[in-house]
């Protein structure tokens, strides 16, 4: 289960741009969600032996996270992160819908893990300026899945990268707007945004 070095490599190049450094909390959302779902994707194809069938089916973020998560879940530091991501697909719902949601910020302590045992800061979080913080945990959680993807197959360590039946496959596979998304960098600030488990997380977003 590894996706080659072009990929990622442009995975990362796609985060760093178009991910916002400042700015509306709802343009953050919606931009993180799609690179996030770009990551999902290519992270199930890179698992499975014929890809295609998982681009073709045109699956959505929801079915593609869940897919995810039975091939690479393991119990420990990195296992809450999945909470994050299905809760960054419900607040991108809301926001998709609302112009103001009434469960705004329900669900931004959900995302931060403030209402399941999360840090004291995941209130501070939801109460001050959001976009920043939201911004490092959407960058974590791409590091994370970036991290999933340069693993080697299970039983295999000398297998070669980019390997699966059906070709290689392109992050470049999912437009956002009228054009390719492509990441935007900032510093990697994100472990102090999540629970302690967390900070500790390697980010493969840091130069």
């Amino acid at each position: 289960m590894r996706a080659s070095i072009e990929q990622l490599v442009d995975a990362k190049l796609r985060v760093l741009k178009h991910l916002p450094e400042d700015g509306d909390l709802s343009l953050t959302v919606l931009k993180g969600h799609l690179l996030v779902e770009e990551l999902l994707s290519v992270l199930v194809q890179s698992a499975v032996k014929y890809p295609r069938a998982i681009e073709e089916a045109n699956l959505g973020f929801y079915q593609l996270a869940s897919m995810a998560k039975a091939l690479v879940y393991e119990e420990g530091d990195l296992g809450s992160i999945w909470d994050s991501i299905f809760a960054l697909n419900q607040l991108r719902n809301s926001l998709a819908h609302n112009l103001e949601p009434p469960d705004l910020e329900k669900r931004l302590r959900r995302f931060f893990g403030g209402d399941s045992g999360g840090p004291p800061e995941a209130d501070k979080f939801v109460a001050a300026e959001a976009q920043r913080p939201m911004r490092d945990m959407i960058a974590m959680i791409c590091g994370v899945l970036m991290g999933y993807m340069s693993r080697p197959p299970e039983g295999a360590p000398g297998k070669g990268a980019g390997s699966s039946a059906g070709g290689g496959v392109s992050v470049r596979s999912r437009p956002v707007g009228d054009s390719t998304v492509r990441p935007s960098q900032r510093h990697a600030g994100a472990g102090r945004t999540r629970r302690g488990s967390l900070k500790r997380a390697a980010h493969p977003l840091r130069a």
